[in-house]
């Protein structure tokens, strides 16, 4: 159990590196969860705590795989996944501009499932 908790904190700071990397080039940025299969619950929680944080946008894929369709094998989506998220993907960059107002102003928004 010590060796998950330092795990935990371990992710949980090179997450944050990360997206403070990604942030200081000042785009539009939004972030994935984990699909249910995969990882622990500890590690959706580091990243929404820090999409939120940060005021990202968030897809929550364990409401967009939602069957065994879904998944090619326990950790990797199907080509219906895959369609599944990259239709969430265009939809969030067609129709969201992720910015309220000049400056700035961060926000965050969960998608999941097909409609955005």
């Amino acid at each position: 159990m010590l060796e998950f908790a330092k795990f935990s904190q371990d992710f949980s700071a090179a997450y944050s590196a990360v997206i403070a990397g990604l942030l200081s080039h000042q785009l539009p940025t939004t972030v994935c969860t984990i699909y249910d299969p995969s990882f622990e619950q500890a590690d959706q929680n580091t990243i929404a705590s820090t999409a939120i944080t940060n005021g990202l946008s968030i897809i929550e894929l364990r409401q967009i795989f939602t069957s065994p369709e879904d998944y090619a094998n326990p950790i990797e989506p199907s080509s219906v996944g895959s369609a599944k998220l990259a239709e969430v993907i265009t939809a969030i960059v067609q129709n969201n501009d992720f910015i309220d107002s000049e400056p700035r102003t961060p926000r965050t928004i969960v998608f999941g499932g097909r409609a955005v």
